[in-house]
């Protein structure tokens, strides 16, 4: 709707524009005409009149006579009654004449003026019928004026924003060529300004899921080599066992490997479902300390020999149950697998919002790595390669992306990491 606001505000000036040059342009040479015909038309009524009417008793009569044979109102009025200004006055004595005209959309006012020394009075001749036909050339010079600035306005409008299209155009064929660095400069009026913005957030979507895509191939090929040579080993060694304990153990050994190979493609699966565009999310309306409850106490047996400290504060907030709790799930058995012998939870208010803080005492996270954690298949420590595919962080930060929270990784003073998780309140 702004283009075409614009563009018909564009269009009204241009026509006003364009009759106001008509008007300048073809209004005084239009006058100059008048004037210079009427005077050549009534040269012979003056002639006439003055040899005539001038000494004629009865001067008015024989004008109301004439007047309709000529096509004017003839009068003889004396100087001091004309419609005259001064300065028209000494014109019309210095000259014997003064034609008075000016235009109009409709008619054209038309006098003629004769002055006459013998009786001190002029000769009043107005127009009573008026040219048609110089009318109409000048209707039409009108028209053509308006037109032609009407039509170099479009031109130049037209140009202006071919040149936009065709940038657009060019941008879009490089882009589909494979130039994926390609971007539009948004610096264009609207709508341009909106089409190149669209463009560059598609682009930026589109560079965004080829890296992910590539990585995430990249990851996955990797990291499916370790527990598969370890199946494969596992099998092979079926082969050397000589009692039923040992071929128990191999067994376990590669049920242990299918297991990696299960959580690695359900994580996988997973990322690649939350990269998606209509992944669905259903808001609910959840307290927050119950959740985090429940799962530390299912989560706890898996490694008794670590200590959980909860200190929870009564916080509900708008959440995807399910989906929070794969949250909390990854990010407390990622405490669990980095800690020395404790993990602390956290949850407090914070004003109109809330903070959940998953903190450990192991080893920790370097300054420099603590935003390349959060990326998929990424671990600081490839000697850990049993404790998972590097892909748990990468989960949370996108679930909590969809719901419109943050997550910042910190330095706890218990000596390790600590996961902090900030969002708004019910």
């Amino acid at each position: 709707m702004r283009f075409f606001g614009r563009l018909f505000l564009y269009f009204s000036c241009a026509l006003l524009v364009g009759v106001f040059a008509a008007v300048v342009l073809l209004d005084q040479h239009y006058v100059q005409a008048l004037q210079q015909e009427e005077y050549a038309r009534t040269q012979g009524i003056r002639q006439l009149v003055q040899q005539q009417i001038i000494g004629h008793p009865d001067r008015e009569q024989r004008l109301a006579q004439w007047q309709d044979k000529f096509g004017y109102r003839l009068s003889l009025q004396p100087l001091s009654e004309l419609p005259l200004n001064q300065v028209e006055q000494q014109q019309l004595q210095q000259d014997g004449s003064y034609v008075s005209a000016r235009s109009g959309w409709v008619v054209d006012d038309v006098t003629v003026f004769y002055f006459f020394p013998q009786c001190h009075c002029a000769l009043v001749l107005e127009k009573m019928y008026h040219n048609a036909l110089a009318h109409q050339h000048y209707g039409n010079a009108l028209v053509l004026m308006v037109f032609l600035v009407l039509g170099l306005f479009v031109f130049l409008y037209v140009r202006s924003n071919q040149r936009y299209v065709r940038h657009l155009s060019e941008v879009y064929q490089r882009y589909g060529d494979g130039d994926f660095q390609q971007r539009i400069d948004a610096r264009m009026p609207h709508p341009y300004d909106e089409l190149g913005r669209r463009f560059n957030d598609m682009a930026e979507r589109i560079e965004t899921l080829m890296n992910e895509h590539q990585l995430m191939v990249n990851g996955v090929s990797h990291d499916l080599k370790t527990p598969l040579a370890r199946l494969r080993f596992a099998l092979d060694m079926t082969r050397e066992c000589r009692t039923v304990a040992d071929y128990r153990d191999q067994v376990q050994q590669m049920d242990d490997c299918l297991d990696d190979l299960t959580e690695l493609l359900d994580d996988w699966l997973l990322l690649a479902k939350l990269n998606g565009q209509a992944y669905p999310i259903r808001f609910t309306q959840c307290p927050l300390a119950p959740m985090i409850r429940q799962i530390s106490e299912r989560l706890n047996p898996l490694m008794p020999e670590i200590q959980i400290a909860l200190q929870l504060e009564e916080i509900g907030a708008a959440l995807d149950p399910a989906l929070f709790n794969r949250v909390l799930e990854n990010l407390i058995t990622n405490g669990l697998k980095f800690a020395h012998s404790q993990l602390r939870i956290c949850l407090r208010a914070d004003h109109n919002r809330f903070e959940l803080t998953v903190e450990d005492d192991g080893p920790g996270v370097p300054d420099s790595d603590k935003q390349r954690i959060l990326q998929p298949f990424v671990r600081l420590d490839d000697s850990r390669s049993s404790q998972g595919g590097g892909l748990g962080l990468a989960i949370v930060i996108n679930l909590l992306d969809k719901h419109g929270f943050e997550l910042k990784v910190q330095d706890s003073d218990l000596g390790g990491a600590a996961f902090v998780v900030r969002g708004e309140r019910a």
